[in-house]
């Protein structure tokens, strides 16, 4: 789940250079040369290419979003690792997709840049502003700026996107029960409001994505603490395909919103669902389907998001816990950090810091309200001491941990609890599913 779907799905994108009238292929992403397979649809009276502006409306013939979602994870994977040469060697990427959307974008009627004729990924075809293009651009345009700066390039590039970045739309809104009618930002102050997935919601659905949540994830733009959670979380509330198809991100995009009801909820309902087979693999398309890893890749990753998050500069310890849930983990996070932490009940008990570089860590109260300290772990002393802010600040040098705890605790009490159990020895089964074989004895 690196990049959370098909890295090169929307592949060729230079036909789309050329239908737009820019034939320019130099700033074309060169990932996206690769060529996707045409793909027959059957209800559909001739074959409908992705990947080729000739073609006519199909599931990824105008998907523009896919260098902006590489070149994401290029950009999350130089946070984590801080591999300077990466970076370079992967700059090109960033820059050429923000090249390419800008070259792609029209001037309105309210001076703002929009993208049309773009598709929502699969679910609307050739419309305008698709979510997706707006949350790729936002994020996109951002890391392109922050890399120029840190490797000293582009300087005139860098000034174009940051003019570019303010006259993004907004994202567009709709009622939560969809009239089709577009609403202004100032419906929020009803909490009426959802966003939907582009800047026409009602044109016809072609596929089962919750396209309104791609701000959350994998874009990284509202998380449990924005401005506009209120809103992410009605949309996610009144999504429109709740936990649909083994690929479905509602539980990551939940974890990313702190809600961790709703991690354990579409966890065990995705399992359930489509986890069809023994090895674990996940059934995609009904009694014909084949073996599938996705719903695999979700789960991982949402596991993850539950218990350490990072991808905003902010490291926020347990954010999304499934109430009740005995949890323990270690999450690599940004500079080769890494969280150790364990949860009984649903609340944490450790957490240690590893630190991977020196610099500074802005770290989430574990237990919001209640006075925390942080001690370094081989002298022992308190560096920080009853802190009860939401968020602190900590000097970390590279090699040292740090341990996080109650400030009524002392050091005795902090101690991993020794991970017990047994070897299995047999099926296990949630629901219809089984995962390993049942012993011959039992059939």
């Amino acid at each position: 789940m690196l990049a959370g779907r098909d890295l090169i799905r929307c592949g060729a994108i230079f036909s789309m250079w050329k239908h737009a009238g820019r034939n320019d292929a130099r700033q074309v992403p060169v990932t996206q040369h690769s060529v996707e397979y045409e793909v027959t649809d059957r209800a559909l009276p001739a074959i409908g290419l992705n990947c080729d502006a000739a073609s006519k409306p199909f599931y990824n013939a105008r998907t523009l979003s896919t260098g902006a979602e590489v070149s994401l994870w290029v950009w999350q994977q130089y946070l984590q690792t801080r591999d300077r040469h990466f970076l370079e060697e992967n700059y090109p990427l960033l820059r050429e997709s923000s090249r390419f959307l800008i070259s792609y974008e029209q001037i309105g009627k309210d001076g703002l840049r929009h993208t049309f004729p773009s598709n929502a990924h699969e679910t609307q075809w050739d419309v305008t502003d698709p979510v997706t293009d707006l949350a790729a651009r936002r994020t996109l345009y951002t890391e392109t700026i922050e890399a120029a700066n840190l490797l000293g390039r582009d300087a005139g590039f860098v000034s174009q996107l940051h003019a570019a970045l303010v006259l993004i739309p907004a994202l567009p809104r709709t009622p939560q029960r969809s009239s089709g009618a577009l609403l202004a930002a100032s419906a929020n102050a009803t909490y009426n409001d959802v966003i939907t997935e582009s800047a026409e919601p009602s044109a016809p659905q072609h596929n089962v994505e919750n396209i309104g949540l791609e701000p959350v994830w994998p874009y990284g733009l509202i998380g449990d603490d924005s401005v506009l959670t209120p809103l992410a979380r009605r949309t996610f509330q009144f999504r429109p395909y709740p936990t649909n198809q083994d690929w479905s991100f509602d539980p990551i995009q939940a974890a990313r919103l702190g809600l961790g009801t709703e991690v354990a909820a579409t966890l065990v309902k995705l399992t359930k669902t489509y986890q069809a087979f023994a090895n674990g693999f996940a059934n995609w398309g009904g009694d014909s389907g084949e073996f599938y890893i996705e719903q695999t890749g979700v789960t991982a990753t949402a596991m993850q998001e539950a218990l350490v998050q990072n991808y905003d500069g902010v490291i926020r310890i347990a954010p999304a816990l499934p109430p009740g849930w005995d949890f323990a983990g270690t999450v690599s996070v940004s500079g080769r950090t890494k969280i150790h932490v364990q949860t009984r009940s649903g609340v944490v008990q450790v957490c240690i810091m590893e630190a991977g570089t020196s610099e500074v860590l802005r770290v989430r109260n574990p237990w919001l309200g209640e006075p925390f300290d942080v001690v370094e772990d081989h002298t022992g002393d308190v560096i920080l001491h009853s802190v009860i802010g939401p968020i602190v600040s900590l000097q970390a040098i590279t090699g040292h941990r740090y341990i996080l705890r109650r400030s009524q605790l002392t050091a005795e009490h902090i101690r991993f609890a020794p991970i017990t159990g047994t070897p299995a020895r047999g099926a296990k089964q949630l629901g219809p599913r089984h995962l390993g074989l049942a012993a011959a004895s039992a059939r």
